[in-house]
C-alpha cells in the first residue's frame, strides 16, 4: 500500500516535471518566434526609416525646385515697386506668383492657386507657369492667354485640380493695366492719395474644368505713382482665429489702406504680422499663403 502510494506520487511528480519541460520548450519556441518577428520588425522599421528619409529628401528637393520657379529678383524698376511672400502649408504647395517681362515696356503680373496643396498641386502649378510664360510671349491679351492655358489643361493635362488665377499685362509706356481674373480672390486697387480701395472681383470661372470660362478683360488707365495693387491667395484671407472667425477681405483691406504709405515689401510684412496676431500663436496654416503688393 505504501509502495503504491509512493509510486503514484513519483508518477505524478514525473508527469508534472514532464509537463513543465514541455511548457518550457513551448515558451522557448515562442520566445524564438518572437525574436524572429522582432528582428523582422527591426528590418521593416529600418526600411521604413530609409523610405521616409528618401521621401523627405525628395520633398526637400521638390521644395528647392519650386522655390526656384518663383521670381528670385522681383525686378523693381522706375515704373513699379514690388513686395511678395509665399508660404506653403506643406513641403511644396499649389500657389504661384510671378512678375516677368513680356516685351519692352510690357510686364506680366500673376497670382494663382491650384486647388488643394502638396505635391500634386505643385506639379500642376509648375505646368501652369510654363504654359503662361509660353503663351504670354506672343500675346498681350490676358483673356486670350488664360483661354489658351485652359484649353491645354482640358485637352492635354486632364487633371481633377482646378486653378484660380489673376493675370494682368502692364503697359508701362501708356500706363495701362489690362487684367483678367478666373475665379480668383478679389484684387485690391488702392488710390494712394485718397486712400480709397476698389475690390476687383472675378468675372470668369476657374481654369481646368469648363471649356468656356466666360472671362472678361478690363483695361485700367492709371496715374504713375498713385496706385497700389494687393494680390493674394485664399490662404491669406481664410485663415481662422481661435473663435473660428476668418481673417477676411475686409480686414485685409483695412490693413492694406493703413500701410499704403509703406514700401511694398514692408507692407507685405505688416499684413502678415497682422494676420498672425489675429490668428493667435497656436495658428498652424492649413493652406498655402501668397501675397504680392505692387506700386504702379
Amino acid at each position: 500500500s505504501d509502495d503504491v502510494t509512493i509510486l503514484t506520487a513519483i508518477i505524478n511528480l514525473a508527469g508534472i516535471v514532464i509537463e513543465n519541460f514541455r511548457i518550457l520548450d513551448d515558451l522557448d519556441k515562442a520566445n524564438n518566434g518572437l525574436l524572429q518577428v522582432n528582428n523582422k520588425l527591426k528590418i521593416v522599421n529600418h526600411d521604413l526609416q530609409l523610405a521616409q528619409a528618401k521621401i523627405r529628401n525628395d520633398l526637400e528637393h521638390a521644395r528647392s525646385i519650386q522655390q526656384g520657379l518663383l521670381p528670385q529678383d522681383l525686378g523693381n524698376t522706375s515704373e513699379f515697386k514690388l513686395g511678395a511672400r509665399y508660404m506653403s502649408a506643406d513641403a511644396v504647395g499649389g500657389d504661384y506668383y510671378d512678375v516677368f517681362t513680356i516685351s519692352p515696356g510690357f510686364y506680366g503680373l500673376v497670382v494663382a492657386d491650384v486647388s488643394g496643396h502638396g505635391v500634386s498641386s505643385a506639379l500642376i502649378m509648375s505646368m501652369a507657369k510654363v504654359l503662361l510664360k509660353t503663351f504670354a510671349a506672343n500675346e498681350h491679351s490676358p483673356q486670350k492667354t488664360l483661354e489658351r492655358i485652359n484649353q491645354t489643361f482640358l485637352s492635354e493635362i486632364k487633371t481633377d485640380n482646378f486653378v484660380t488665377i489673376f493675370y494682368a499685362v502692364l503697359d508701362t509706356r501708356n500706363h495701362i493695366l489690362c487684367y483678367t481674373s478666373a475665379g480668383h480672390c478679389p484684387v485690391l486697387f488702392i488710390d494712394k492719395q485718397t486712400k480709397e480701395c476698389q475690390k476687383i472681383k472675378a468675372d470668369g470661372l476657374f481654369m481646368g474644368v469648363f471649356p468656356d470660362m466666360m472671362l472678361a478683360e478690363t483695361k485700367y488707365t492709371y496715374t504713375p505713382g498713385n496706385i497700389r495693387l494687393v494680390l493674394y491667395t485664399d490662404g491669406l484671407i481664410e485663415a481662422k482665429c481661435e473663435t473660428d472667425e476668418m481673417f477676411g477681405v475686409d480686414r485685409l483691406t483695412e490693413i492694406s489702406i493703413a500701410t499704403v504709405d509703406l514700401a511694398p515689401d514692408d507692407a507685405v510684412d505688416a499684413i502678415l504680422v497682422n494676420q498672425k496676431t489675429f490668428c493667435g500663436e497656436s495658428y498652424v496654416p492649413e493652406d498655402d499663403v501668397t501675397i504680392l503688393v505692387i506700386d504702379l
